[in-house]
């Protein structure tokens, strides 16, 4: 659960919660995950809310995302017992999630900023550029962004949401900007006016076969959740296509 879930938001009050130093949270262990995106503000809140017997286990990179708010809570507690022998930081050496080409390029990504001068690519990796004005050919860069949308389309078509899911986690196009020709909004129409050249698809209808969906805030009522995924498909004998696969 959330933080904010956590502590029970205090009615007519948006910076108390229930739990607090005179109602202290019932649990032995508390397990924080992205720390580094908790602020100042929520963080005292969480401390003064556990209880002195409980424990309190922060999990998260401190290179990684910080705080939209005041504070860099995981960053300084890090740094600050760096070289210490009584130091309670560990660090998880082994990646699980990707190969070695990423996980060099992870750490290469803070040494850059302290070294501005190194930009050689590490682990072998090439980066290559994308013509945004044309259309992608088989094999560039364009095409392996569209290619993954043009499968999830077919599957969508076909009825068969999880397929068409399948097919969009295996290409992601990260965007460092929301706005801007560099942008996810701008990259997002011009892969949908790819497909409109090759499917012929009135892509600019708000539900098109194929469309990714992402959940932006919790519904507790519907069981999503913010981050969540999911695909326009086509469901024969209903008026509306169901957008969320049941599989998050």
């Amino acid at each position: 659960m959330t933080l904010h879930r956590l502590l029970k938001t205090h009615p007519g009050n948006s910076t108390r919660f229930r739990h607090h130093r005179g109602n202290r949270l019932p649990h032995d262990l508390i397990v924080v995950d992205e720390t580094s995106m908790v602020s100042l503000t929520m963080m005292a809140r969480l401390l003064e809310a556990v209880r002195p017997d409980a424990r309190l286990v922060f999990v998260g990179d401190p290179d990684q995302l910080s705080s939209v708010d005041a504070g860099a809570v995981l960053t300084d507690p890090v740094r600050g017992f760096d070289g210490r022998p009584d130091s309670p930081v560990a660090a998880l050496q082994q990646a699980h999630r990707y190969g070695e080409e990423i996980r060099a390029l992870a750490e290469a990504l803070p040494a850059r900023r302290r070294r501005r001068g190194d930009r050689r690519t590490p682990g072998g990796a090439r980066a290559r550029r994308v013509d945004h004005r044309s259309r992608p050919r088989v094999g560039d860069p364009g095409d392996c962004a569209a290619r993954g949308p043009r499968r999830a389309r077919d599957a969508a078509a076909g009825g068969d949401g999880a397929k068409a899911l399948a097919a969009l986690d295996r290409h992601r196009l990260l965007c460092a900007h929301r706005d801007g020709p560099f942008g996810v909004r701008h990259w997002n129409r011009r892969i949908e006016q790819w497909l409109t050249q090759e499917t012929g698809d009135p892509l600019h209808e708000s539900a098109y076969l194929g469309r990714p969906l992402l959940v932006t805030a919790n519904d507790y009522t519907l069981g999503l959740f913010n981050g969540d995924t999911g695909v326009v498909v086509d469901t024969p004998g209903r008026s509306t296509s169901r957008g969320l696969d049941d599989q998050r």
